[in-house]
């Protein structure tokens, strides 16, 4: 039977998806790094991407594996952003309201082509739902979640064969995980003990660690 995420998380799945996420995940300084990289260079649109970089090749190296990621493209992407960028970055999802709908979904198409794996030898351009959010987290860690493949498909906003598809269903996911952090809004210095990450963070964390992984039943 298919494992489908459920509307809302408890304190104590949170916790035991950061723990067994950290005990397993050897990849989990790139995070670290990647945001203190993003925060050190805000507003400098060249560095922004190449801190981006440092995530995106390790995290998605599968993806990148057979080509390359442009990092001028991706420069320029921010810089055309960085106005919505900035405003996105200083709210938490909780703020999220209808009308940020077509802005969403608008600079998420822009990324989605900026980010996208150039044709090398034989191996065709594809482009990366996936990277998108990866990106959009380090931009705005409070308001935009992280999803891949196996967590889009639990939760039902898995784009198909055509990642075109893929900004509407990324809203679709926003407005889940808004549910999810809305239901944990009264635990506040419970989720600070376990962590002093962003709550987007712990939520990706635990649905890693059960929906791609299998860390967690």
């Amino acid at each position: 039977m298919k494992d489908c995420a459920a509307e809302t998380l408890t304190v104590e799945e949170l916790k035991a998806g950061h723990e067994v996420y950290i005990k397993n995940e050897p990849r989990d300084a790139m995070y670290n790094i990647a945001t203190f990289l993003v925060r050190h260079f805000w507003n400098k649109p060249a560095n922004m991407a190449d801190s981006i970089g440092v995530l995106l090749l390790t995290w998605n190296a599968g993806f990148y594996r057979f080509g390359l990621l442009d990092f001028n493209a991706l420069q320029i992407c921010i810089e055309q952003n960085f106005a919505t960028i900035a405003m996105f970055n200083g709210r938490d999802i909780t703020t999220l309201s209808d009308s940020d709908k077509l802005t969403v979904q608008q600079m998420f198409a822009n990324f989605l082509l900026a980010l996208k794996r150039h044709k090398y030898k034989k191996s065709p351009e594809a482009f990366s739902p996936v990277s998108v959010a990866k990106t959009f987290h380090l931009l705005a860690p409070k308001f935009f979640p992280l999803w891949d493949d196996a967590i889009a498909k639990a939760y039902g906003c898995h784009w198909g064969i055509d990642s075109r598809n893929a900004a509407a269903e990324y809203w679709t996911f926003v407005l889940k995980t808004r549910k999810v952090v809305e239901h944990l809004q009264g635990y506040s210095e419970e989720i600070r003990v376990l962590s002093e990450r962003p709550i987007l963070k712990l939520v990706d964390e635990y649905n890693y660690s059960r929906f791609s992984k299998g860390w967690l039943q």
